[in-house]
């Protein structure tokens, strides 16, 4: 598999009707990412890289653990995760469509909560950059897709 950047503009690939809902065009990037890991896997015998699985409770009910703005606690981490200007959740949405059942649900984070996570647009820029790099770095982006995944931050959701 030839590890092939994304190139189409990343706010347009959102159905329409489901921007801000349940999508989030940053997935392909993940995808990706998983496929080239499988096929390095599978051709050369070199495993995925291992990441902790996302938290649940015990119990006869088993739910996902977050945080106190609802991100879910472990997995693979990407920079809209780690560096949130949304609460993104497996949890579909109110749309019952099948792509928002695959891919959750989006919440914009209170206006109040970014600006405590960012002072400024530079600090939200400079704190993405480094998410962008490490995902990269544990191998959940491939490097061709580093400028696409860049694309993904909403530098403009930050008032300060």
């Amino acid at each position: 598999m030839t590890a092939t950047p994304l190139t189409s503009s990343p706010r347009s690939r959102a159905p329409s009707g489901l921007a801000g809902r349940c999508w989030a065009a940053w997935h392909p990037c993940v995808v990706k990412a998983a496929l080239h890991a499988l096929e390095t896997w599978v051709s050369t015998g070199t495993a995925p890289a291992a990441v902790a699985r996302i938290e649940t409770t015990t119990g006869d009910d088993p739910h996902v653990v977050r945080d106190g703005d609802g991100i879910a606690k472990g997995g693979i981490r990407t920079p809209p995760v780690d560096v949130p200007v949304n609460t993104l959740s497996g949890t579909p949405g109110p749309n019952p469509s099948v792509i928002c059942t695959l891919f959750g649900s989006t919440t914009p984070l209170p206006t109040g909560r970014i600006a405590q996570f960012y002072p400024s647009r530079d600090q939200y820029m400079t704190k993405y950059t480094a998410a962008v790099d490490r995902a990269v770095k544990a191998g959940f982006v491939l490097q061709a897709d580093r400028d696409a995944m860049l694309a993904y931050a909403q530098p403009d959701r930050v008032t300060a």
